[in-house]
């Protein structure tokens, strides 16, 4: 049954991928959404900018690997190699607005919760710092961006 909504979606210009390890893969998806969502809403800036600045692709970076680690809290390991993976990804792809920057622009509710929200959450049940997560959402959170 999956394969056939792979293929339907594929078909309609859609990249999609049946995953054994779903859990792995939301993770992962979380590890560049929590590095570039909320810089991008708090700079205005798109993901290539963010990416490719001398100081802003350390923050994302240093983001990234934050939520990689909280990704222990939910029985997965995700570690430098996939932090890595996931930077060099994201730096590849041409400019993109991230969609809480748009949130943002159009004044709606940002996604800060369920992105920066999580990796926080996370890393106060391991007992370990989000210092690059909690200083970006802290700032957005009071309307400083």
């Amino acid at each position: 049954m999956l394969e056939i909504l792979q293929t339907a979606f594929n078909q309609a210009g859609i990249p999609t991928m049946v995953s054994e390890h779903i859990r792995y893969e939301l993770w992962r998806k979380l590890v560049i959404n929590n590095g570039v969502n909320p810089l991008s809403a708090l700079t205005g800036l798109d993901t290539q900018s963010l990416t490719h600045h001398p100081e802003f692709s350390l923050i994302v970076y240093g983001m990234m690997a934050e939520a990689a680690a909280a990704s222990k809290a939910d029985g997965l390991d995700l570690g430098k190699e996939d932090v890595d993976e996931m930077f060099g990804l994201i730096s590849s792809f041409k400019a993109i607005k991230t969609s809480m920057l748009v949130d943002k622009e159009k004044g709606r509710p940002l996604e800060l919760d369920s992105i920066a929200g999580a990796v926080l959450r996370r890393s106060r049940m391991l007992g370990i710092g989000a210092p690059y997560t909690a200083t970006v959402s802290a700032l957005l959170e009071h309307g400083l961006g």
